[in-house]
């Protein structure tokens, strides 16, 4: 079945499905909830037309995006300790959090070019 088709016959049987962010089944795409679903139920995958080797970058391309912007988020939302403070006054824009932020950040930008970095 397509992904349209797989979508709907999952909100058909859940009318008032919810994903784990809050976000209903009704309010997603059909792509979205497709690849959603598949990436938490693989076992689907072979119930569903695949897109060729270009789509599957597009969808690794967004998924990555997506994850890698998780993580920069939640580095940047950890408590600084007195230590990291110390040092970014002493030497700012290198603190270790900092760097840490800057290098997820650039290898977001590199996933997005096509350029999939090693590191998670």
């Amino acid at each position: 079945m397509t992904p349209q088709e797989f979508a709907q016959s999952i909100r058909n049987k859940y009318p008032n499905g919810i994903a784990s962010d809050g976000i209903s089944y009704a309010e997603m795409d059909d792509e979205e909830l497709t690849n959603r679903v598949l990436k938490k139920y693989p076992t689907y995958k072979s119930q569903v037309e695949t897109k060729g080797a270009i789509g599957e970058f597009v969808s690794g391309v967004k998924e990555s995006f997506q994850e890698r912007g998780e993580k920069i988020v939640e580095e940047v939302k950890k408590p600084v300790t007195t230590q990291e403070k110390l040092k970014t006054a002493i030497s700012p824009g290198l603190s270790r959090k900092g760097l840490r932020v800057t290098g997820q950040a650039a290898a977001l930008i590199g996933d997005v070019g096509g350029f999939k970095t090693s590191r998670s």
